[in-house]
């Protein structure tokens, strides 16, 4: 997924570049506060349940 990415970016004007790579930083900054967001919202029963769930497979239970 990356590759492509990389390989088009690579293909751009100076101009253009700086265009898609400004584009692409607004697009990861606002991925990360969401996930930021979420990660800082407390915790439901189905989070805990679901968090439950994952520490037993990590087990092996």
């Amino acid at each position: 997924m990356l590759e492509p990415l990389l390989q088009h970016l690579s293909d751009l004007s100076s101009s253009e570049f700086y265009t898609e790579l400004n584009a692409w930083k607004e697009t990861v900054d606002d991925g990360l506060c969401r996930a930021g967001s979420k990660a800082r919202a407390p915790a439901t029963n189905d989070d805990k349940d679901e968090i439950d769930e994952v520490n037993a497979e990590a087990i092996g239970e």
